[in-house]
């Protein structure tokens, strides 16, 4: 029997890749809730704790060129 193993690809979140990114956190079970700024304090930390507040910021950062991981994409999509 013949298994095949679906290959990853992995692409660094980028302005160019914000719309993966955003979709991604915007799926069913995605980590929405904190749009990877809870661990983010000072100064480019924000006040603002809710939802459309913490999106708004982690965009900000990524279209600012600030490195901020990667997005691990199957068929196309991104899945991590």
């Amino acid at each position: 029997m013949t298994v095949e193993i679906p290959q990853l690809e992995f692409r660094e979140v980028t302005p160019d890749t914000w719309p993966e990114f955003e979709r991604l956190f915007e799926s069913r079970g995605s980590p929405k809730y904190c749009w990877c700024m809870v661990w983010r304090d000072g100064p480019v930390g924000i006040s603002d704790k809710t939802r459309p507040a913490k999106k708004a910021a982690i965009e900000s950062i990524i279209k600012s060129g600030t490195r901020v991981g990667i997005l691990g994409y199957l068929d196309g999509e991104p899945v991590a």
